[in-house]
């Protein structure tokens, strides 16, 4: 009968381990594999014409719909998807998202930009201003004039005049 008890708990401990492996090394590096095929997927579909974009947006949404990932790129991704499929109000939910893991400027820039997408120029500005602030070159991304010389303007204040050169 100890032999039973032993041989069952041997199994028990190796159902738990393996489980663990999968739960934590294994579904993390598949998701982490899956984002960045993801993120190269749309940086090709950007290349193409809007319908194509949308197919690729859709197909990368699905993919992405599969992983229970946490992480930067996971929610950057999902940005950049949402706003490939013209949703700026998810598309800045999921770079808020995104920066909750890592502050770069290329997520305050598309999170500005998704903002005024929705129509929320002031949220925006204050985005596209921390964006400018980490990376100056940003500045000349902004489409928006009105928006640009805010945004200049707020940094000058800030930082002073030359932080452009």
């Amino acid at each position: 009968m100890r032999i039973a008890f032993r041989i069952i708990g041997a199994i028990a401990v190796t159902v738990a381990a393996l489980y663990a492996i999968d739960v934590w090394t294994i579904a993390p590096i598949l998701c982490a594999r899956t984002d960045h095929r993801a993120a190269r997927a749309l940086d090709h579909a950007d290349r193409r014409d809007d319908v194509s974009q949308r197919v690729a947006a859709r197909d990368v949404e699905r993919s992405l719909a599969e992983c229970d990932a946490n992480s930067y790129e996971h929610f950057f991704v999902l940005g950049g998807t949402a706003d490939m499929l013209d949703d700026p109000r998810a598309a800045a939910a999921s770079y808020r998202r995104a920066l909750d893991f890592d502050r770069r400027p290329e997520a305050y820039f598309a999170l500005g930009m998704s903002e005024i997408a929705a129509l929320d120029q002031r949220a925006a500005i204050v985005d596209l201003t921390r964006a400018v602030a980490f990376d100056p070159s940003r500045l000349e991304d902004i489409p928006y004039e009105t928006v640009r010389a805010e945004v200049k303007r707020r940094v000058e204040a800030y930082y002073g005049k030359d932080w452009f050169r």
